[in-house]
Parts: structure tokens; sequence; C-alpha cells
């Protein structure tokens, strides 16, 4: 055996540690070489027979079989098997230990020399081993033989001894060395190279056993031995190319798998390098990539395993380099004779001594050159095969870039299609998908005392800003508004559009309530800095709502919704921030179960209709009764009118409601009637009653079977509902009016300003709200209302109705102004009907019994 070392230009200093270990190695080699020469072959005799050979024809036969040696690679060092135990075997029988060990050295040094071009560490190495080769045979054949026939069956096991002793220890002290040099050896490398070696020692020894005889018993036929020898030869030689193309597919099959593996993980150009410089037993390896025809990306792996990636500087030569490779479908350059001038001094400079190179194609064309440089091992130059074999990896290569940019693309366009399904395309910030999702994760990661703020803001007066200088400088305003809060809050806070002008920001961490208000601050203060536009600067401002984990939920959705409560809080008191409230809550549970319940009690009929009446304050006979819905849910208890009302008024639910009222008043306005107790009856209507298609019709069906007359029926209307839609109203308040039922404006005072509209709507009466009244006998300010509204309306025709009458001092203050009737607990509060009809009749029969005192005597407050 034989260790070939590589020594490349770009040999590192971690190569020098490898040379000490070489060098110690054959340090340890010459030891015993040193003590067997003056030890036990001192003392051996020549062989006996009547047949020797000269040491110099040995001598020859040595140097024959070192140069015709057979070479099987170990990654980046090179075994070399030959058939020296020829010449050792015809030594051992016909020259004696002296003689071989001359001869064995004598032909190994102009061998590894002259033909092998070994110096230093490599040729110190292997004359050291082919000494200990020698010197180790020989005792080993002298003391297996021990003086017995070296012609009989001790002669034939002494020489099969001693050749694979010596094999064998030779084998390991390569291995040893490649250790040393290349760091590892794989075992199934170390068992099929000591089987060979065994396999070829037993062979070769045996033709050696032919030749002893031959030599000694018929030399007629001696001629026959060298033709033997080549056969034998030649048959290595088969051996080892066979064993070298399954070793090239079994590479070029991992080649294959390794670089599709890669393609999932971004690593193709590195890897198809590193395989490619395995492979083909290079020092280093080049991909360039060309892009539009030009040379863009140059990635290298060097010898000491470094990948270094970057833009090509001398782009004239890999140009020339790709037009070299393409006009040759692959080359094989030695750097010292290539004629491009530029070409060479970029090679000479990246230390490529010499080189293969073969193009790379993906389905639109040439597309880059990979090439591998600087063979190791020193054995051979790349040769025919390699190319072939750089040919076919570069095809390979070339699919596999492709697959990689098109893996590329899918994973880019998915990442840009992810970033938009959670990002508003606007502005770039997150959308509601994504701040859910980081609410939701805030959350999570919230600790037991911790707390998380979500802020809600919509800007203010915004579509007038669309609607006067168009949609492209909303769309403006709404990313500087964006960029501007990015910049102004911390890393930490996620910012999102939810949508139009709506936006939301994550406090993922807020001591107290006040901290939270601090963030909102600090976003009020960006919205409200000046905005300057191509046409005018604006000035935009917003409302924010906030609602905190864990006090008022602890779900993305819920914190939202509840933020979403105090924003709309903020804009309705026109204070810019407000806080999550329950008690504003107008979308509780509460208040779905409530809808819920509504819409059962008004199927089922369970709502109570209570009744109030409202007398003249001059002599307190009462003129009407109002009807008044009343609701008990068995699961929430009372429920007030100022709940419920809105509820139906939202959902749809208060035309139901309406009718429902207005039959059950109607038939106990007629059960009254019938008991002689005849009064007015006064029912409430919404906006959506009067825009109600066929609300006319529909009374007069109601009055014409109660047989109640049209002019007992008062319906009540607020300000509101008139301001709605006036000319609609208005068209139906006539009607309602002309079909002879009674009107009245209810809460007067308190919804939008209707005078203009007063003078022409056909209404008989005005009712003050209870909040002017209550406080005009200790309020100069209310009193000063009460007393110019009985004006207007006394100006106007129309009578007046003081709504929430509590006493004895407002009733008397009241008549002293001038107001007609009056409604409140001074009077009496509302009742049901079976308690409302015992206080009528009482009421009608006390009027009857003391007429002439009914004007001195003040109702009774009835609660």
């Amino acid at each position: 055996a034989e260790l070939q070392v590589p020594v490349s230009p770009g040999e590192t200093s971690g190569m020098g540690k490898h040379r000490v270990g070489t060098s110690a190695l054959t340090a340890a080699i010459l030891a015993p070489v040193a003590v067997l020469l003056l030890g036990p072959i001192r003392d051996l005799s020549p062989p006996a027979g009547p047949m020797r050979l000269p040491w110099p024809v040995l001598a020859a036969l040595f140097a024959a079989a070192v140069l015709l040696r057979v070479h099987i690679q170990f990654r980046r060092e090179v075994h070399s098997v030959n058939l020296v135990e020829l010449p050792l075997v015809l030594g051992l029988h016909l020259v004696g230990p002296a003689g071989l060990i001359a001869a064995q050295l004598a032909g190994s040094i102009p061998a590894l020399v002259l033909g092998s071009r070994q110096t230093g560490r490599k040729l110190a190495f292997n004359l050291a081993l082919s000494l200990l080769e020698a010197c180790l045979a020989s005792v080993v054949f002298a003391a297996v033989l021990n003086g017995g026939d070296p012609d009989g069956t001790r002669g034939l096991a002494a020489t099969f001894t001693a050749v694979l002793a010596t094999d064998l220890v030779s084998a390991a002290l390569v291995m040893a060395a490649i250790r040393l040099n290349d760091g590892q050896v794989a075992r199934r490398d170390v068992l099929q190279a000591l089987v060979t070696g065994a396999v070829a020692a037993i062979t070769t020894g045996s033709l050696a056993m032919v030749a002893v005889v031959v030599l000694r018993h018929d030399r007629q036929v001696a001629w026959l031995l060298p033709v033997v020898a080549g056969t034998l030869f030649l048959a290595y030689r088969a051996y080892a190319s066979l064993r070298e193309q399954h070793e090239r597919l079994r590479r070029l099959h991992r080649f294959t798998r390794v670089v599709s593996r890669a393609e999932q993980s971004g690593t193709v150009s590195a890897t198809i390098l590193a395989q490619a410089r395995e492979l083909l037993r290079a020092e280093r390896a080049e991909l360039i990539l060309f892009s539009d025809g030009r040379p863009r990306v140059r990635t290298t792996l060097g010898p000491d395993d470094t990948l270094d990636s970057g833009p090509v500087s001398d782009q004239a030569a890999a140009a020339a380099l790709l037009a070299r490779c393409l006009a040759e479908e692959g080359v094989t350059l030695q750097v010292a004779t290539v004629d491009h001038p530029e070409l060479r001094e970029a090679l000479e400079r990246r230390g490529v001594v010499n080189a293969m190179v073969a193009p790379l194609r993906d389905a639109t064309g040439p597309v880059g050159t990979l090439l591998v440089a600087n063979r190791l091992g020193e054995v051979s130059a790349f040769g025919g095969q390699d190319r072939t074999l750089l040919q076919t990896l570069a095809g390979q290569a070339g699919v596999a870039l492709e697959r990689s940019r098109l893996i590329d693309d899918l994973r880019r366009e998915a990442a840009e299609r992810e970033h938009q399904a959670l990002h508003d395309g606007l502005t770039g910030l997150a959308n509601r998908a994504l701040f859910n999702e980081r609410v939701r994760q805030a959350i999570a990661a919230l600790g037991p005392n911790a707390s998380l703020a979500v802020l809600l803001v919509d800007l203010d007066r915004f579509k007038e800003v669309n609607d006067t200088l168009g949609h492209s400088t909303g769309d403006l305003v709404l990313r500087e508004l964006g960029a501007r809060l990015q910049r102004s809050l911390p890393d930490s806070h996620t910012i999102a559009r939810l949508g139009g002008d709506e936006f939301a920001v994550l406090v993922p961490a807020v001591p107290d309530r006040e901290a939270a208000l601090g963030a909102a601050r600090t976003v009020r203060a960006q919205l409200e800095r000046p905005l300057a536009t191509e046409e005018l600067e604006l000035q935009v401002a917003g409302s924010i709502g906030i609602a905190l984990c864990p006090e008022h939920g602890a779900d993305p959705g819920l914190l939202l919704q509840r933020a979403d409560v105090a924003m709309y809080a903020a804009k309705a008191a026109h204070s810019g921030i407000e806080v999550y409230a329950a008690d504003r809550d107008q979308y509780s549970p509460r208040r779905l179960a409530l809808i819920t319940g509504l819409r059962s009690a008004i199927e089922r009929q369970i709502l109570t209709v209570v009744y109030q009446p409202k007398a003249e304050l001059a002599d307190g006979r009462v003129v009407g009764m109002e009807a008044l819905l009343r609701w008990h849910d068995p699961d929430h208890g009372p429920v007030p009118p100022d709940e419920f009302i809105p509820i139906a008024e939202s959902t749809g639910l208060i035309a139901a409601l309406s009718r429902y009222v207005l039959e059950v008043a109607a038939d106990q306005a007629r059960a009254w009637i019938d008991q002689g107790m005849s009064v007015g009856m006064a029912v409430n209507l919404s906006v959506r009653n009067l825009l109600e298609p066929g609300l006319v019709d529909r009374i007069h069906r109601l009055l014409t079977k109660t047989g109640m007359p049209p002019g007992l029926l008062t319906l009540e209307i607020t300000e509101g509902a008139v301001m709605t839609d006036p000319a609609a109203t208005i068209a139906v308040l006539r009607q309602l009016s002309a079909a002879g039922v009674r009107l009245s404006i209810d809460d007067f005072g308190t919804g939008y300003s209707s005078l203009a509209y007063l003078k022409r709507l056909p209404v008989h009466e005005v009712k003050l709200d209870k909040a002017f009244v209550i406080g005009m006998t200790s309020d100069p300010n209310d009193a000063a209302i009460v007393r110019s509204t009985v004006e207007l309306t006394r100006n106007l025709g129309l009578r007046m109705v003081a709504e929430g009458v509590e006493d004895q001092a407002t009733w008397q203050a009241l008549g002293a102004l001038g107001c007609e009737l009056a409604q409140g607990y001074h009077l009496a509060p509302p009742m049901p009907p079976d308690q409302a009809t015992v206080w009528l009749r009482r009421h009608l029969e006390q009027r009857t019994s003391a007429s002439a005192l009914a004007g001195s005597r003040s109702p009774q407050r009835d609660r």
C-alpha cells in the first residue's frame, strides 16, 4: 500500500497540523525498522538453493510494481494498491533479507521521486513504509519457516503469513495517515480497503510462488510469468475502474438526493458546490449565476469549507468562461495555458491551477457555470470521465436551481399573500384578523396581576374629507395617520386599521387605567397634528374608546366591542377619550337577552298597560288617561321603558309593540265609556310608527271596531319623530287630524329645534318635559323656560300639558302661569286597569257629589 497525500495551493494552517501528525507517524515507523535492522535481521541468512536472483533485478521489479499501481480514493486521500507482493516473495525466496531490503529501497526511491514526483513528507512516509514492509516480511517469513523447506508446505505458510502480515500492517498505517490528514475515515471504506488488500495480497502472492517454483525448476517457461503478471495487473485496473464507476454512481445518486432536500431548505448552491467538490475530488468549487445575460452572483466553496457569496467583479472573465464552456459543452483547463488574459488572471487570483467547467441551464437557456478546481490526491489530472460526470452534475444542478427558484417564488408569493391576508392594503398596518391574533397572544402571555388595553380610534368628520377633497386625499390622510401612529408608539404596540377610518391599538402591558389613558392621549395628540395636503392643511381629530383586560373581558372580540362602545360614548360626550363602562353599554349580553324576551312577550301578549290621568289645573277635572307600557321579564324582573323602548325601536319590534298598546288602550277606553266614564286616551307613537305604511287606515279600522270616538284618542309624538322626515311626518299627521284624532307633541323642549315646523303641525297640545317642570319652583332658569313655553303655546292656540307635577307648589305655580293641564304623581301614579277604573270612578263620584268644592280642593297624591 502507498499513501498519496494532497498538497494544494489553498492549504490552510490546519494542514500544518496534519503534516506534523504524518511526520510523527513516519518517525514511529522508522523506530521499529531500526530495531529490526539492528536486531533479528542481522542474524538471518540468505535462502538456500541453486537459484539466486541479483538484487538489482529485484530492485527493478520493485520499481515497476510501484509505478504500475491501482489507486483507490478515500475522500481527500488516495490508497494505492500495487503488485509489490510479487518482488517481495521473490526476494524472500531468491535474494535474502539484506538484498530484499536494499532492492525495495533502491527500487522505490526512483519510482516515487521520478514516477510519482513525491517529495517531503509523502516521500518520507512511503519510503519508511517500504522499509518496514521489507523488514517485517523477512522477520515473519524466517520465524514461520524456522529452518524448514521453503518449497514445502511450511514454506507456503511462511510466505503467505509474511505477505498478509505486511499488507495488514501497511494498510493500517496508511489508514492512520489518512485519518491524520483528513480527520476521519468511514468504517465501510476501511473494511473494504482491508478486504481488497488481503485478496490482492493472496492473489499476487500465489503468482509469486508460481514464479519461484518456475525459476527454480523450469526456467524455460519463465516467459509466461510477465504475461500472467500483466493479466493480473489489468484485472486490478479493471476492478479499480469498475469500483470507481460504482462509486461515482453512488455519489451521483447521493448528489441528486441531497440536492433535492436542499431545494426545500434554500441551500441549493452550497449543497451543489459541496457535493461537486467531493465527488470530483477537487479542492474548490465555484458557481456563477447569470441574469439577463450578465454574471450576477458568484458562490465559492474553498478548501477550508468556507462558503463565500457575492457579486461578480470580473464580469468579462466570467462571460468568457461561460462562452468557452458553451462552445465545447464543458472544458478542462490548465490555467497556465489559458489564452484569454482576463480569464487567466482571474483564475490565478483565486488560486486555480487546473479546473473543469460545465454550463448550467434551465428552461430558458444557459444561466451560469459550475467549476471545480485543483484535483486532489495528485493522482491524475481531470479526465474525460470527470468532465462527463461534471456535465451530468451541472445538468442536475441547473434543474435543481430552477426548482429552488420556483420554490422561492412560491414561498415569496405565499408570504406576500399571507402578508396581504393579515395587513391592510392601504396603510400596511395589521388588519382585524392579525390584530385579534396579537390580542389573543398578549392575553395568553399576561401575568396574574397584569393587564392590557385595547384602544379603538375613529376619526371625526372623516366623511367630510372624502366628500370634499375626494377619496385619494382621504387615502393619503389614512396612510399618514397610520405612519404617525407607528412612529409615535413603541414597537411592542400593535397598530391596526380595522376598516374605513377606524384604527385599533394594542397596548400589551399597562399597570393601571391611567397608563391606558396616557397611551390614548398620545394617539389623540398625533391625530390632532395638522396634516398638509395639496389642497389645504387639514385638522383631523378622533374619538378613542378603551377596554381593559381582564377588567372588561378576556376575548379579543369582546374587548374590541367594548372599546367600540366606549368610543361612541366619547363621540356622544365630545370628550375625545372614554373608558368602557357597563352602564353605558347598549350592546351588552343583557340587551341581547332582552331582545329575545321582548319579542316573546309581544307574541304571548304578557306586557302590561298602565294608565296615568291628566287633569285641568283650574279645577282638577280629569280629561284623559295616558296608556303606558310596563314589562316584567321572568329573568330580569321589571324592565324600565327607557331601556326596552329603544330596544324595540332599534330591532323593529316597535311596530308590533305600538299596535298592541293601541288595541289594549282602545278596548279599555271603550270599556270605560260603557261604564259611563268617557275620558280621552293618549298613546305614544315613535317615528317608525308614523312612517309605517297604512298607519291611518289601521287606526281608522281600530276605532271602527271598538266604537271609540276619534276625538277621545290622542297620539303623542316626539320632536325627534317629526324632524326625522318632516315632509312625510306632517303629511301623516294631517291625515290623522282630518280623521278626528287629536295630536300632541311629547317631551317638548328636549329634542330638535322644531319651532319652524310647530306652526305647520296639525297638533292640539304640547307636553312640556318633566325635566323643566320638576325644578321650576327652585330653579329660576327652569321657571323661565316653563313661562316662555306656556306663552308660546297660548300664542299658537295650543293647550299645554305639564309632565312631572310632583307637589302642590308646582301645581299652583303652573296654574298661576296659565298652564291648562297637568300630569304627574301629585295627581296619581300610573295604575293597572282595575285600579285605574276604581280611581276614575271615585274621582267622578266625588266631583258629582261635591261639584261646588271641586275648585278649592287639591287632588291627593296617590303613589
